[in-house]
């Protein structure tokens, strides 16, 4: 009986160390920073059945990305891209062309950069193209599989699409224009003095 109290009073003493124990793993499982959720989505299918999937699919050099700025929340925060079109597989791509995308990969935005070369694979929704990781979009250099299967391309339309301001058309008058009509005033100027030079004489 003596050894049986002994034990509960050993066990009385020790629970307060052992809830301040739990309390304090309680308190670090809340403050410790969580893993950010990985994009997660199933393999896109080849790329033959993948253009049938979207509304566009094209090649073309990212010239510009604006990232979403601090103070915007998801799913609000949306990267986009102005890309330089070159070919077109699949849907009406003008010029030049904004794509948009999650500003976080781990809600499975793209990560474009400026300046690379891309195959976009994209959905339109009125008229603004989007793309996601879920997509084939990839690095025009990792895209030899795509390329293979889409075939020839074809020119993208004449113009700027959606969103894109127009860029300033050059001046009608072209330089060896302007060129010429230098030379003749120069050839006009020099006879007019020579003519005088001659009265003079």
């Amino acid at each position: 009986m003596t050894g049986l109290r002994s034990r509960t009073n050993s066990m009385a003493r020790r629970a307060p160390a052992v809830v301040l124990l739990l309390g304090l793993f309680a308190v670090v499982a809340m403050v410790a920073p969580r893993p950010a959720l990985a994009c997660d989505c199933p393999e896109p299918p080849p790329p033959r059945e993948a253009r049938e999937q979207v509304d566009a699919v094209f090649s073309g050099e990212v010239v510009a990305v604006t990232r979403p700025g601090p103070d915007v929340d998801p799913p609000d925060r949306e990267l986009v891209a102005e890309i330089e079109v070159a070919e077109v597989y699949a849907g009406e791509v003008h010029e030049r062309v904004e794509v948009r995308t999650a500003g976080d990969q781990a809600m499975c935005g793209y990560g474009f950069e400026s300046g690379r070369a891309e195959l976009v694979y994209a959905t339109s929704d009125d008229g603004s193209l989007s793309t996601s990781l879920c997509d084939r979009t990839r690095a025009l250099d990792r895209a030899g599989e795509d390329l293979a299967e889409l075939g020839a391309g074809e020119p993208p339309l004449a113009g700027p699409g959606p969103g894109i301001a127009a860029t300033p058309q050059q001046p009608v008058v072209g330089w060896r224009l302007g060129l010429v009509g230098g030379f003749a005033v120069v050839v006009l100027v020099l006879g007019v003095w020579r003519a005088r030079a001659r009265r003079r004489a």
